[in-house]
Order: C-alpha cells, then sequence, then structure tokens
C-alpha cells in the first residue's frame, strides 16, 4: 500500500486560479475527459508527506465527505491555499486550520492505495465570503483511479440545486418553531451543548441569544456516496468534538421530536416542539483560548439527557435507525472520572457535569456570561423599560433632554461625588441631573425627561447599590398640587410594568431559568399611603429596629424596614407596587418643598416595588428666597451654583419630579437579588481592583503574560471561610520578588498565617530566625500577618530571636515605626528595565564578545514550557559540573535547582557549534509589578567567548520587546552580577533599588551579623 501524504496543497502547480464556474454541472466524465479539464480555483492537491505542510483549511458538511474519509476532532476536510495573488485562503478565518489523519482512514476506502503523485479535486467552499456552495465529490468510475501512477478526478463546478443551501437566508433561530415539518432551513448559531449516544448519533443543542434548539445529526446507513445529504459515521465523530461556544452555520430540515413514551417537547431546549435534522455544518468561529465556565452550566436549562434517551429509543426502533449492534452508549465508568471529565482531563461528552459557576467568576469573564439566555433577557427588558419610559412620557408631551455630567460644585442631594480634574481646575461627576431638569423648568421648557448616566461616590458594598448606574428622570410644572406630578410618575410606572408584562413574557420566562420569582403584582388603583401610616403599621406589627427602638415618625426608613413595610402591604393590600407619601422634612434634600401645613413633612414621596425604594420625589421650592435660605441651612453657598439659583431669582413655575434608577427598578422587577445582575458591565467600590492592580500594575502583568503565565493565588480576607492554603510557589507569582523566590528551597522554614494563608520564609541559625523577603500577602495585610509570625517567634514552641533582612520600605516602614525596629540599608534589589537597556549597542565589550559568540557558532534556543527530558538532563549535568568546579565558601540564598517550580519558570540555553549546551538562563516569574529574576545566568566550562553575553543580550531584549519594564538579577551589596564570570551589572544597564535589614533595637550585634552570614553561607 502507498505511503498516505499527511497534507493537502490547493490548487494545480501548472494551472492559474479560474474564475468560478456557476453553471450547472455537465453529467460526470469519465478519468479520460478530466485530465483534459482544468482544476477548479479551489483545486487541492494531494502532496508528499516529505514536502513543506501549510495551513489547511476545514471544510465540512454532511454533502462534502473527505474524499480520504478522514475526519478530524477539530474540523473536517482541510484546503490549502491556492497558488493566486491571494495566497492567504478566504475561507481559513472562518473554518481553521486541520490536519489529515491517516489512522481515520477506513481500509476499505479507495485512497487508501493511492501515491502521494495520485491528485484528487475538491469541489467549492461553502456560500460564505462570496464563494459558491460545495459540491459533492464523485470519484471516477475508471478503473485506474485504483492504480499507483492515476489520478482520481471529480467533477468540481458548483451545482445551483435550490435545496443546497447556499443561497438560503439565514432564519433566525426563534422563528423555526413557527415552521412546518419538512421545510428546510439554514441558520447560524453557537453551541451550546453537545450530546453524543454512540457512534451513530449526537444531539447539539444550538444557542442564539434567548433561544435554543436541539439539533440531531445521525448517520444515514442506507444512503450511498452519491447521497447529496447522506451523513456519515465519520461526519458524526466530528461532531462529537465541536468546541462549545463555536459559532456554526447549520443547514438541515425541521421536524417534531419523536412521540415517544408521550414526550412530544424537547425539554432541553426552548423550542419545545421543533428540531432540525442536520444535514449541513460548518464551523464559522471556534474558542481560542479556554473558557472559564460553560455558558450552558449558569443558563439552568433543563437536563439533555432525557430528550436525548428519548430519540435513541425512537430511532433505534426506526427502519432507519442503526442497528443494535453497532450502537455503542458510552458508559460513565468508560469515559469519564466521578467528576465528569474524560481521562484526558477534558469534560466527558459522554456526561453532563452541571457546576456551579460563583458570581466572581462570572462578573469577572461578563463578555461570557452576557451570552446565557436568562442574562440576554435582562437586558432586552433594560432597554424595554428605555424604551416604554421614552413612549409613554413622549406622548404625554413631555421633552427629551441630555445634561451635562461635569459639575462646579461638589453637593446637590447630600450623595458622595466624584471629583475629576477638569483642566487643573475642580469639578464633580453629577449626582443626577437634578438641577439642570430644574434649571429647564425655569426655562419654560415644562415638562422634561432623560435617561442618562448618575454617578454616587458612596462606599456602599449593598445588593442595591452601584456607583454608576443609568437614571430615569423626569421634571413637569404643575398647575395647582404636585399630586399632579405623582399621578403622572405613578401612570407612567404601571405603563412600564404592564408593558413588560404583555410585551415582554418570553424575556421574563427566560430569566426565570435562572431567578425563579413570582411575577409583580401591580394594582389598577395603586396604595397610597402616609409616611406615618406606614411607621404606624410597623408599629402595630411589633417591628423594632437593630437597637430594638421603634420606628420614628422623625427618620427615614432604613432598608430593612422598607422590607418590612413592604410585606405588610402585600399582605393587607397584595401589592407588590405601592405610594409613601409626605416624608419628614429634614431626611429629604434642600431643594424639597416643605408641607404647608406641617413643616416638619414636606411635600415628597418615594415608591416601592417588592419592599424596597425605587423611586424618590416630591415638589421642589420654587420660590429663591426660600430656595436660597435652606441651601445656607444645607450648608451650601447661593453663589457656587449660580447658574442654578439665578433660574429661580428670575422667576420659575411651581413644579416637581422624580427619578429611578433603570437598574434598580430591572432587579426588583425580575427579583434579580443584586443589582449588578441587572448592569452590564457593574460599577461599585470595589471595581477597578479585582486584580489588586493599579494601571501600572495591570501594563506590567499583561506584558510579563506574553513571556510566561503561570498560575497565581491571592491570600484570603479575615473572616472568609477557606480551605487548603494557597500554594507557595502561586503566591510568589502574585507576590513575590527575586529573594522569595529562595524559600521554594528545601533549606527554608516557611510559617504561613492560618487566617489569610500568608507566608513568611526564614532559616534557624544560632538561636535566630533570619528572614529574607517581604511577607506574600497584600499590602495591606502586612502588620497582621508580621503580627502573627512574631508571635509564633516569640512563643514557646519556636522561642526565635527575628531578624529580617531584604524587605522594601512597606516592610520596612511597619518594622521601624509601629514596632520601633532598627534598620539599615545594606543591601539593594539589582533591576534593569529591559526597554531601554540594549547591551549589546551600549557596551563595546559586550557587543564585541556578542559577535565573537555568532562567529562561533553559538545558537540561543527558548524553552516554551518544561524542557523536553534529554534537554533537561543535559542541563541538570552541566549545573552539577559548574557547581563542582565552584571554589570557596559560595554566598547565596538558594541552590542552583533550576527545575523546581517549573510552572513558573522559563528556560534558555545556548548550544556551541557542536551542539554541546555552553550556557543556560532561567526567569522566575515575579509580582507583576516587579516583572521577572534573571534567577539563573550560567555559562558553563569549555563555553565560547561571549556565549553568556550573547543568552543575557537576547533575553533582555525578548523581555523589552514584550513590554516588561523591569526585571531583577536578585539581591546584592555591590554593583557586580555575582554568579557569572565576568559580567558586571553596569554592562547591562543595572539600578540598585534599597532593600532594608531590620532588627528590634538591640537585637543585631555581633550573633546577629554571624547568623545572618551563617544562612547566607549555609550549603542549598
Amino acid at each position: 500500500m502507498a505511503k498516505m501524504p499527511n497534507f493537502i496543497q490547493r490548487g494545480s502547480p501548472d494551472s492559474s486560479p479560474p474564475k468560478r464556474d456557476m453553471s450547472p454541472s455537465p453529467p460526470t466524465s469519465t478519468s479520460s475527459d478530466h485530465e483534459h479539464r482544468k482544476p477548479s480555483r479551489v483545486s487541492t492537491l494531494l502532496s508528499h508527506v516529505r514536502s513543506k505542510s501549510i495551513s489547511a483549511t476545514r471544510l465540512v458538511s454532511s454533502d462534502t465527505k473527505s474524499p480520504t474519509g478522514s475526519v478530524h476532532q477539530n474540523g473536517g476536510v482541510p484546503n490549502a491555499p491556492n497558488g493566486d495573488a491571494h495566497t492567504e485562503d478566504p475561507l481559513n478565518a472562518n473554518y481553521g486550520d486541520l490536519p489529515l489523519n491517516q489512522s481515520q482512514i477506513p481500509r476499505d476506502h479507495p485512497l487508501m492505495g493511492l501515491n502521494p503523485q495520485d491528485t484528487i479535486i475538491l469541489a467549492p467552499a461553502p456560500g460564505i465570503n462570496g464563494l459558491a456552495h460545495e459540491t459533492q465529490p464523485k470519484l471516477s468510475d475508471s478503473p485506474a483511479s485504483s492504480s499507483s501512477n492515476s489520478s482520481i478526478n471529480i467533477n468540481t463546478k458548483a451545482e445551483m440545486r435550490p435545496d443546497s443551501g447556499r443561497d438560503m437566508k439565514l432564519t433566525p433561530l426563534k422563528d423555526i418553531e413557527k415552521m412546518e415539518p419538512g421545510q428546510k432551513v439554514a441558520f447560524r448559531a453557537r453551541v451550546h451543548h453537545i450530546r453524543p449516544l454512540g457512534s451513530k448519533i449526537v444531539f447539539i443543542i444550538l444557542r442564539s441569544q434567548l433561544t435554543t434548539l436541539q439539533g440531531v445529526l445521525a448517520e444515514d446507513p442506507d444512503g450511498t456516496p452519491e447521497n447529496e445529504h447522506r451523513v456519515s459515521e465519520n461526519m458524526v465523530r466530528w461532531a462529537e468534538g465541536l468546541a462549545r461556544e463555536a459559532i456554526v452555520r447549520v443547514v438541515g430540515v425541521v421536524q417534531e421530536p419523536p412521540k415517544e413514551q408521550g414526550q412530544e417537547e424537547v425539554k432541553s431546549a426552548s423550542v419545545h416542539k421543533r428540531e432540525v435534522k442536520i444535514e449541513q455544518l460548518h464551523v464559522i468561529a471556534k474558542p481560542t483560548a479556554p473558557l472559564p465556565f460553560q455558558v450552558d452550566d449558569i443558563s439552568r436549562q433543563a437536563e439533555i439527557e432525557d430528550d436525548a434517551r428519548s430519540h435513541k429509543r425512537s430511532r433505534s426502533t426506526d427502519s432507519s435507525a442503526p442497528s443494535p449492534e453497532r450502537t455503542h452508549s458510552r458508559s460513565p465508568s468508560a469515559d469519564a472520572t466521578p467528576d465528569g471529565k474524560a481521562s484526558n482531563g477534558k469534560p466527558s461528552k459522554g456526561n453532563k457535569v452541571n457546576h456551579r459557576v460563583g458570581d466572581k467568576t462570572r462578573f469577572a469573564n461578563r463578555v461570557l456570561d452576557l451570552r446565557s439566555p436568562p442574562s440576554q433577557a435582562i437586558f432586552r427588558i433594560h432597554s424595554a423599560v428605555c424604551l416604554l419610559f421614552r413612549q409613554v412620557l413622549l406622548s404625554k408631551g413631555f421633552l427629551e433632554i441630555q445634561s451635562s455630567k461635569f459639575q462646579e460644585s461638589g453637593t446637590e442631594s447630600g450623595a458622595s461625588v466624584f471629583k475629576v480634574d477638569y483642566f487643573r481646575r475642580p469639578a464633580f461627576l453629577a449626582q443626577s441631573p437634578q438641577l439642570a431638569k430644574q434649571m429647564c423648568i425655569a426655562a419654560d421648557m415644562e415638562r422634561v425627561f432623560e435617561i442618562g448616566p448618575v454617578f454616587r461616590a458612596e462606599n456602599s458594598n449593598t445588593h442595591r447599590h452601584l456607583t454608576e448606574f443609568t437614571g430615569l428622570d423626569l421634571e413637569m410644572a404643575f398647575e395647582t398640587h404636585y399630586h399632579e406630578v405623582l399621578d403622572v410618575i405613578d401612570d407612567t410606572l404601571k405603563y412600564i410594568f404592564k408593558g413588560l408584562q404583555s410585551g415582554y413574557r418570553d424575556e421574563i420566562e427566560a430569566v426565570k431559568t435562572a431567578f425563579p420569582h413570582e411575577d409583580v403584582v401591580i394594582l389598577d388603583e395603586t396604595p397610597r399611603l402616609k409616611f406615618a401610616d406606614g411607621i404606624r403599621m410597623l408599629r402595630e406589627a411589633g417591628v423594632r429596629d437593630d437597637d430594638g427602638e421603634e420606628p420614628s415618625e422623625e427618620e427615614d426608613l432604613s432598608t430593612a424596614m422598607e422590607r418590612k413595610l413592604g410585606a405588610l402591604v402585600k399582605e393587607k393590600y397584595g401589592a407588590d407596587y405601592y405610594i409613601l407619601d409626605k416624608f419628614p422634612l429634614e431626611v429629604r434634600p434642600f431643594y424639597t418643598m416643605p408641607d404647608p401645613e406641617n413643616p416638619k413633612l414636606s411635600n415628597s414621596f418615594d415608591i416601592f416595588l417588592r419592599g424596597e425604594e425605587i423611586l424618590s420625589g416630591g415638589q421642589r421650592v420654587h420660590d429663591a428666597p426660600m430656595l436660597e435660605e435652606r441651601m445656607k441651612v444645607a450648608g451650601l453657598e447661593p453663589e457656587t451654583m449660580i447658574d442654578y439659583v439665578n433660574g429661580f431669582r428670575w422667576g420659575c413655575p411651581p413644579h416637581g419630579g422624580g427619578g429611578v434608577g433603570l437598574e434598580r427598578i430591572v432587579m426588583l422587577f425580575l427579583k434579580l437579588g443584586d443589582i449588578r445582575w441587572a448592569s452590564l458591565l457593574p460599577r461599585d467600590p470595589k471595581s477597578f481592583t479585582t486584580h489588586g492592580q493599579d494601571p501600572t500594575e495591570a501594563s506590567m502583568a499583561a506584558a510579563t503574560s506574553m513571556i510566561l503565565h503561570g498560575p497565581e493565588s491571592k491570600t484570603y480576607q479575615p473572616g472568609h471561610p477557606h480551605g487548603e492554603m494557597p500554594p507557595l510557589e502561586n503566591l510568589i507569582a502574585k507576590y513575590g520578588d527575586a529573594t522569595n523566590t529562595s524559600w521554594v528551597d528545601p533549606a527554608w522554614t516557611v510559617w504561613r498565617d492560618d487566617t489569610t494563608g500568608a507566608a513568611v520564609g526564614y532559616i534557624v541559625q544560632g538561636g535566630f530566625a533570619v528572614v529574607f523577603g517581604n511577607p506574600l500577602c497584600e499590602s495591606s495585610q502586612i502588620p497582621r500577618v508580621v503580627k502573627g509570625f512574631l508571635h509564633f517567634l516569640h512563643s514557646d514552641k519556636a522561642n526565635l530571636k527575628p531578624i529580617w533582612c531584604c524587605v522594601d520600605k512597606d516592610t520596612e516602614r511597619y518594622l521601624a515605626e509601629e514596632l520601633g525596629w532598627s534598620a539599615v540599608i545594606a543591601v539593594a534589589e539589582e533591576r534593569v528595565n529591559p526597554i531601554e537597556v540594549d547591551p549589546a549597542s551600549q557596551d563595546k565589550t559586550v557587543r564585541r564578545k556578542i559577535h565573537r559568540a555568532e562567529r562561533e557558532g553559538v545558537k540561543v534556543h527558548e524553552v516554551e514550557g518544561e524542557p523536553e527530558p534529554e534537554v533537561k538532563k543535559k542541563i541538570e549535568e552541566r549545573c552539577m559540573e559548574w557547581a563542582a568546579n565552584r571554589k570557596g565558601t559560595q554566598i547565596h540564598l538558594t541552590g542552583v535547582r533550576p527545575f523546581d517550580d517549573v510552572q513558573h519558570r522559563k528556560y534558555f540555553y545556548a548550544t556551541d557549534k557542536d551542539g554541546e549546551i555552553c550556557s543556560v538562563v532561567v526567569l522566575a516569574q515575579l509580582a507583576a509589578i516587579h516583572g521577572f529574576q534573571i534567577k539563573w545566568a550560567l555559562e558553563f566550562s569549555n563555553a565560547p567567548l561571549g556565549a553568556i553575553e550573547y543568552i543575557l543580550s537576547y533575553v533582555i531584549k525578548k523581555l523589552g520587546d514584550a513590554g516588561v519594564r523591569t526585571a531583577t538579577f536578585g539581591a546584592g551589596a555591590s554593583q557586580k552580577l555575582h554568579g557569572v564570570d565576568n559580567v558586571g551589572g553596569g554592562k547591562f544597564g543595572i539600578e540598585q533599588d534599597p532593600l532594608f535589614i531590620c532588627y528590634p533595637k538591640g537585637g543585631l550585634g555581633v550573633r546577629g551579623v554571624e547568623a545572618i552570614m551563617g544562612v547566607l553561607q549555609k550549603p542549598k
């Protein structure tokens, strides 16, 4: 049997690409007929296995079978670029690369006898990017097709078939439920879930926004190679390997689910009465990075297995179903571990495992989270609230405005504000459009509303507060009473709620799959209570505050009181929506109009939904003298808000209004439990510190990840339960500097804080605990961790005296200022900025040595991940040889152990002209702000002159090109680069970053110095 080529090269080597032929294909020709026909634009050539492999394009569908029968786990038949002016295949970006695997070719397949010189012509790719749809490759019946030197010729002209799917318009997934069985359909969707049943059938849940639909891909055992829509077993197996969240184009036939044992619906999809029999399946895009979670896991959809089993039972009794002996159901014991993973570590295809995805993980990967049908539904409701709000107010004669979000004054309603630098002048982000709305009324606009951003600098980490949200605000002039304003607001909100319940039922039901709740109860006549009446209801129910006091008529309601009152109103009136009027004046903003009959009260109101406030509003002060007086009482100087005040000085009509937070109203209407679910990209007091990074650190993290990004772990916060301690190596990658990397050496003892998981490394020497390096923890945790460690040292269990070496300013400041320790600067971190340093151009000696190494045939090798066993063994042997040749007492914090913690190491080695390893450089990952440590830079015996300079220059340039701004050779007492012969620190642009030696007063002395030296000289 001839050896099969392992890749496909596109196009004939001696032909130019012809124009696409859109005419119907003639009858299949004989082999001799095809020998004189130029191959089509997308012709492919099977090339010899030793030829240079190039990128291939995936092309898979049920009516395009691989001529080789090959189906790869990640795609179908590959097509490589042709020889025209555009060497990049136009479909490559859509379909990706795919190797051809001979092991998957049936032994009896006609192509198994091909020689490398044999030629095969494939059909054009699908109707995407302007290309014609593929046609079924037709193998020639010529006997020569199986000979060793023959060509297999295929009709390549795209045939204009009405059912080919090439010209079919894509149908929205949600519309398929309305289609009749038997109709052909084409659509685009994401792969939501895959459920294979044996090797003959696979169920694919396809998702588009709110809609999920079941697709069925089953082998057609009665089909023939000439059958245009035959689904092969290979295609089914290929589909099993589709990546979840891949975007696919599907052509198939709409059908009803099997009516087996009364199951007439697909419970695992939102489309229950229809499914699609898949005939063609093309991958448009796929994930190129691991997903932090599956959208399926957060969608809370019904289990897929029930419908899959019913399909299998119904199809097993069908004449077209695979025979029982050829249908294999994957058993969990064979394919999966108890956690639902296959033996190769990937999720088992045969078993669906529901994972609880934490809220923090979801918000940290918001784009993926927003793909879920419940999230899609939330933001359709979000949009609908704005639409309905705008509709009803425009119909009532309101004018929409957009006010500035910069304000000169820093207060308005008592809320905290964000201060900004406005061209070196102070300004503030608007807490609301309140002032602008009132100015519009003073400008005779009569009725205005705004939908816009609101900023609140309140450090409230609650379920109902955000620092940025969308406000729905309105303001209007009234004729006789402020209840005219209340009536308009009440009508507006009820219009919104009823519009949502009548027009967005599908969205509400989709949200309920993730956030189960009862519909909001809205009465035609909204219950309206006075504030005093609400307080009376709470008192009569025996409600007390946290201090055991009764609610007061002169104080505002707490969140807990609001909820309790909401429950009482629901019990008495049967409503989730009600109004509380006549709030105490003292708890309202300065612009609120007092009640003319009772100056302790105000003409203001709050509106509540499900027991929580959603809107505050009321009548505004329109009399200028009264307004200015109330401003002064509130501590505001009217002249600082001159534009606002002048509108009232010049005359302003009676008016009122209110404002509601869009996110809060969506949260309560859908009972989401947390306002963050109702915000596209939620901002709260903890935002922008998710990774504990300022912009500089974030930039450094992005740069270092280009070189190496091993796992990191954060310490725990006190009061939060946790399991095992975070790994030491991961803490070093998160918080560590060069000295901390020594702690993985067996010579070091590492103390761990039980509460936070923080770490401190030390060596016991002469009754002292000699510590090197900062504690591995958040900077805010340093005091707690240091105190805990010192308490441990002073305990009977340890009874050691502390000396703390090589700490930075933060740790030194605490030890010196808070504990009264003494500190001296005796060492410094030797840092270099790889972006600014070019050793080859800045130092003639280094440049000369580099050129010498190049002439000597020195080559630098960069290792991705862990070195191969053979390379690793050679490096270890050379390191042992290097250590054995060292003479005299060695001063070091760690031994030469290059393969400790390989997850956080990056390896480079140089070889001479004979291929022998002559030098090695190992980078250690540090905290993002510190970049990397050049942990080891070793030049071995008999290395060509300049080898170490050559490899170090290469590594530093590599770091600089990635944008890494800092790297360190470690701590040292001078500018010399220790550990590398004849390489001075000055040659590489080193700058010293001072480190401190700290000790309790009177706690160093001769014995302390001897202890430090003993640690440095101790064998490691």
